[in-house]
Order: C-alpha cells, then sequence, then structure tokens
C-alpha cells in the first residue's frame, strides 16, 4: 500500500525511519465512533424513561391511589379484571390497565300522559348474572340477564291505570361477586 493510498483511507499517515507506514485512527474516525456511543445512550435512556413511565406527568399515579386505602375493593378493571387485593389493583395500572366503578342506574323517562317508563342500565357487572328491578312497595317487577361484556341495559314500563307503582330501583351483582343497588326513582304515576 503506497503512502497516498494510506492517506485517503485514514486521514494522516505516519511513518517512522525503518518502519511501515502505520495509520492512525484520528479525526472523523474518532467522532464517529464518539457519536455512535452518545446515540446508543440516548436511546437507552428514551427507552428506560418510557419502560418506567417517565413521561413527567405523574404516569398512572392517580389510578394507583384509587387502588389504596381499601377503593381496590370498589374497583374492577374496564377488562372486568377482579383485584384480590391492593397490590393486584395497582399493578393492573401499571401494567396500562383502566379501572372502573361498577354502576346501576335507573331513570326515568317520559312516555306520555298516565303511563311510566324506567331504564336501566349498569356496567361492571359480573357477565351472565341477573339484575332485578323492584317497586319500593309491591316488590319484584322484572329483570334480565348481564351482557358479556358487563353491561346491562333495560327498560320497563306501563299505563299507570293498569300498573300503579311509587318507585322503582334496580338490584345486581357486580363482577366481585358483591351486590350493587341502584337509585330509586319516584314519581313515575
Amino acid at each position: 500500500m503506497t503512502v497516498r493510498e494510506l492517506t485517503g483511507r485514514a486521514g494522516r499517515v505516519r511513518v517512522r525511519r525503518g518502519r511501515q507506514p502505520r495509520v492512525e485512527e484520528g479525526g472523523w474516525h474518532i467522532r464517529t465512533r464518539m457519536l455512535l456511543v452518545l446515540c446508543a445512550a440516548l436511546a437507552l435512556s428514551v427507552g428506560v424513561a418510557a419502560a418506567t413511565g417517565g413521561n413527567g406527568n405523574g404516569g398512572n399515579s392517580d389510578a394507583a391511589k384509587a387502588c389504596q386505602k381499601g377503593g381496590w375493593e370498589n374497583l374492577v378493571g374496564a377488562d372486568l379484571t377482579v383485584f384480590r387485593n391492593e397490590g393486584d389493583c395497582v399493578s393492573h395500572v401499571a401494567k396500562g390497565g383502566t379501572l372502573i366503578t361498577p354502576s346501576l342506574t335507573e331513570t326515568r323517562h317520559e312516555c306520555g300522559a298516565g303511563c311510566w317508563m324506567t331504564i336501566v342500565t349498569g356496567s361492571g357487572l359480573k357477565p351472565g348474572s341477573h339484575y332485578n328491578e323492584f317497586d319500593i312497595v309491591l316488590g319484584g317487577l322484572a329483570g334480565g340477564s348481564v351482557l358479556g361484556d358487563g353491561t346491562v341495559f333495560g327498560s320497563l314500563s306501563s299505563l299507570c291505570e293498569n300498573y300503579f307503582v311509587t318507585g322503582i330501583y334496580a338490584v345486581g351483582t357486580t363482577a366481585a361477586g358483591k351486590p350493587i343497588t341502584s337509585n330509586t326513582v319516584t314519581g313515575l304515576c
């Protein structure tokens, strides 16, 4: 290899008497290596920040706090995950899971003069379980099944002359197996 060829490859050639010319790495070789090392370090730090939720806004800490002090007992995952303890709940949130509070709600809707109608909705309920609607005086009226996604939607209606009710509420079971009672709708007739 000639001195000219070596110069073109490495930038500097150092020749000592009685020895072969030697290429010294310098200039752009060292800068390129340093740049690669810095890029690798930056990529690693970004990866670690993403893996630990280091997004600067507290991550899932609010949701994790909802699990504390017995809060986990009244929560289920949006995917109907049931928690055995606080740690299960916090772990669910840390893995990106969403929390919901099971609900069962009875609402009144107008259906015309002398008619009453209620609609029951719910979420976070035990799939396949049943909900029942009751009159506060007369007792059981109707019911239905909770859907596979833990939700329920049902309606109940009648003419006041056929069926006079004083108030209606619903009872069901949460995904965690706990009983849940809706609000009571009154003033139907």
